[in-house]
């Protein structure tokens, strides 16, 4: 069975930051969350609330497309509280 939990988590590792998303849930610790989906391409902190940000771009497939999309995931107390795909505010 432990060989089967390891290449679960494998495929997690090799898959796009939208089916990673998937595999986080509140309350996992701020470990975990970076476990699951990398390091962050940045980290801010707030008023005690601590911002880990990814940022996916298209596969060099649709070289026609420029547009990126961010996630992030919010941490409070050393837990995550909240994570998503953060929208434009154009």
């Amino acid at each position: 069975m432990r060989a089967k939990d390891s290449f679960s988590f494998s495929l997690v590792g090799c898959a796009p930051m939208s089916l990673k998303m998937k595999h986080l849930s509140i309350g996992m610790t701020k470990a975990e969350a970076i476990e699951v989906l990398g390091t962050p391409s940045s980290m801010t902190a707030n008023g005690g609330m601590e911002y880990l940000s990814y940022r996916l771009t298209p596969p060099a497939l649709d070289s026609d497309r420029n547009d990126t999309a961010d996630y992030f995931v919010r941490i409070v107390n050393g837990r995550v509280d909240d994570f998503g795909r953060r929208r434009d505010s154009r």
